[in-house]
């Protein structure tokens, strides 16, 4: 009885796409914001305060695409693509892969 009662919830959450966090979702749409507006330096504080294993593996992606593009406008190619380094291996499924892309050919 326990064990079919066990495989049954793990199965259920298997099957369930992680949820975005909103505090998470806060940070990287403040980010977002302030790049848009030109203010790069509070782009940068916004996400610089946290790691990107502090976000869900579904916003990861964007955490490193937003670090990369808040580098190459502050001028350090290199912080850029060590942002990127290793996107493909850890988000290889990730709709924002073309921009990861084409941002480390920048």
């Amino acid at each position: 009885m326990h064990r079919a009662l066990l495989a049954l919830l793990l199965a259920a959450c298997a099957s369930a796409p992680p949820m975005a966090s909103p505090v998470a979702e806060r940070i990287l749409g403040d980010a977002s914001s302030r790049l848009e507006a030109g203010d790069v330096e509070g782009a940068h504080e916004v996400l610089t305060e946290h790691e990107e294993t502090e976000f869900l593996p579904v916003q990861q992606p964007r955490y490193a695409v937003l670090r990369a593009k808040i580098h190459l406008q502050q001028d350090d190619p290199w912080e850029a693509y060590l942002a990127l380094r290793e996107f493909a291996d850890n988000h290889p499924h990730s709709e924002l892969r073309p921009e990861a892309i084409a941002l480390e050919f920048e």
